[in-house]
């Protein structure tokens, strides 16, 4: 294989790959189309060819030339400034409070060469949704599929394309979470991005949209298996139907949109109280001061995460009778 490879690795140019491509791919006059779905396309076979001439009839413009994308987000401010620094004896973990209230355990490993671990708490989380709203927090997972304000989705996968830096958005029980693993070199660009999440997610609706195209499938397949029957009913059963715990019907996650995620968690990206983990191959005082420049420059965060007192009291069902759950699947699944 290497041989072969030798032999024609001279020609491999972006010109003959082309070339090569266009030769291959282009002869679409009368093509195959292969179809895949649950129920066929209404129309049929002569839809699908109908509908694939009239889309390689329209019209197609050269992508403009913009030059190479920039991240736009690089200053956040005034670097925060070192109002507590100490070392826990028991693992050695070095613990920075910053006058805005951000929180950093930072911890200086040889267990991967040039690889750093962040994590990165935000108060918040599923404790935020109550009986009354108890999707209220379900899209954040979404959120970074809105973008930035400054950069789409795409834009962002072209911006961070080579670097070891995620952008992503989650959350748990009592935060929202942002993690990944970076280099030392990548370190403040994966800060970076962090921090514009917070300061400025996209909000754009494309983000929903992707979220919705899932929900279909999602409610097709509760019962496809015991283990997705299990699973579907099992909160409602333990919590005598407490909403929180209970699946939804499908008509309320097509509800949800940013506008109100926005409403939601726009207080907690903005006020709540963050922690932060770095641990890994790095160079502390270089990783304090790319903290400082970025989430360490916001303006003043709450100092501890809210305890939810109320949002944590839950109970389960005194009825400890039999139940049986069906599910679709083959009749020899257990």
């Amino acid at each position: 294989r290497l041989e072969t490879f030798e032999a024609y690795a001279d020609q491999i140019t972006p010109e003959t790959v082309f070339a090569a491509f266009k030769e291959y791919a282009l002869g679409l006059d009368n093509p195959l189309i292969r179809f895949q779905g649950r129920t066929a396309p209404e129309g049929g076979e002569a839809e699908l060819r109908e509908a694939f001439a009239e889309g390689m009839a329209l019209p197609i413009s050269a992508p403009e030339e913009t030059g190479p994308l920039v991240f736009g987000y690089t200053d956040f401010g005034e670097p925060g400034t070192v109002v507590s620094d100490e070392t826990g004896e028991a693992l050695g973990i070095r613990r920075i409070t910053f006058a805005n209230g951000v929180r950093l355990n930072l911890k200086k490993t040889d267990i991967r060469e040039d690889r750093i671990s962040v994590s990165v708490a935000v108060d918040g989380g599923s404790l935020m949704a109550n009986k009354e709203d108890p999707l209220a927090t379900y899209l954040a997972g979404s959120l970074t599929a809105g973008g930035l304000g400054k950069h789409s989705q795409d834009e962002m996968s072209t911006i961070l394309a080579g670097r070891a830096v995620s952008f992503g958005f989650g959350g748990g029980t009592e935060a929202f979470s942002m993690g990944g693993s970076t280099t030392p070199r990548d370190l403040e660009l994966q800060l970076q991005v962090m921090t514009a999440t917070l300061t400025d997610p996209g909000y754009r609706q494309e983000g929903v949209e992707r979220f919705r195209q899932g929900i279909d499938n999602f409610f097709e397949t509760l019962e496809s298996t015991p283990g997705r029957a299990l699973s579907t009913k099992l909160g409602g059963e333990l919590s005598d139907g407490d909403p929180r715990f209970t699946l939804q019907p499908k008509e309320a996650f097509e509800a949800l949109d940013f506008a109100k995620l926005q409403s939601v968690i726009g207080d907690r990206l903005a006020k709540g109280a963050i922690e932060i983990g770095i641990v890994g191959d790095l160079d502390e005082e270089a990783t304090i001061a790319a903290v400082a420049s970025t989430l360490g420059a916001l303006p003043p965060r709450e100092a501890d995460f809210l305890p939810r007192e109320d949002a944590r009291i839950r109970t389960f069902t005194d009825d400890r009778s039999t139940r049986t759950i069906t599910h679709e699947g083959e009749a020899d699944q257990a």
